[in-house]
């Protein structure tokens, strides 16, 4: 119901226009001679300005209709935690971005795969340079689904479709300055519409990923080198971010 109430005021101002353009020409070819000038006016009016007002309107509010992002069935997924992936995946969301607010290359290493942690690698360093930092507080998710599912041997993989809304701050210099990509008057959050693949070992390796060593489904730590192997099962790696609106 509060999805279907939000789509109703977003195309409100397009039924709005649509019912002023009829209005429009329904008095022009009703007018007498003298009120010509007028007619011309109005009608002016509903073809150059208001297409203007609405283009802006739909680029910030209804991105997501163009981008039909398709949920999947979990009902075909026996014996599958679907609220535990989406809680774990929202959690690695999150916790990416306190990582970047914080610069914590490791903590962001761990979270993310190799090219998505270059990426933010970057992403910060570029940051630093300008002396920037990044604050992110007051997440609200709108919409959090499963739209990809695949398990091959020892590895799960899926995707999930995130809407989300956050106060984003850049501070330069001590200056402390709102980020904002809605064109809305009253809304000033920072908007993200993304899709986030993620992928997981479901046991622990089978080769020591230190010393190379062979190793048996029992092995908590590696026989040879010592190495924990425990924290790499069930450990969940962003490994892809395609954003569909920023």
């Amino acid at each position: 119901m509060k999805n279907n109430s939000k789509n109703l005021k977003r195309w409100l101002p397009i039924i709005i226009y649509c019912l002023i353009w009829i209005v429009a020409m329904v008095y022009l070819f009703n007018i007498s001679n003298k009120e010509y000038a007028v007619a011309i006016v109005v009608v002016v009016f509903s073809f150059l300005f208001l297409p203007g007002l609405l283009i802006i309107y739909l680029k910030s509010n209804l991105s997501t209709s163009f981008y039909r992002v398709s949920r999947l069935d979990t009902d075909t997924l026996q014996g599958v935690d679907i609220d535990k992936l989406l809680k774990d995946a929202y959690q690695n969301f999150y916790d990416i971005h306190v990582a970047l607010m914080n610069f914590d290359y490791d903590k962001i290493e761990a979270l993310v795969g190799s090219d998505l942690f270059q990426t933010y690698k970057n992403q910060l360093d570029i940051m630093k340079l300008k002396g920037q930092s990044l604050e992110c507080a007051n997440f609200d998710v709108q919409q959090l689904y499963l739209t990809k599912y695949k398990e091959d041997e020892n590895i799960v993989s899926f995707q999930v479709y995130i809407s989300v809304e956050y106060d984003k701050y850049i501070i330069t210099d001590g200056k402390r300055k709102k980020i904002s990509n809605q064109v809305r008057f009253r809304n000033k959050r920072f908007s993200e519409e993304a899709l986030l693949s993620f992928s997981y070992r479901k046991s622990n390796p089978d080769i020591c990923p230190n010393c190379g060593a062979t190793l048996t489904s029992e092995d908590n730590d590696c026989p040879y080198c010592n190495t924990n192997l425990q924290g790499m099962r069930n450990h969940l790696r962003m490994t892809k971010r395609l954003k569909i609106v920023e």
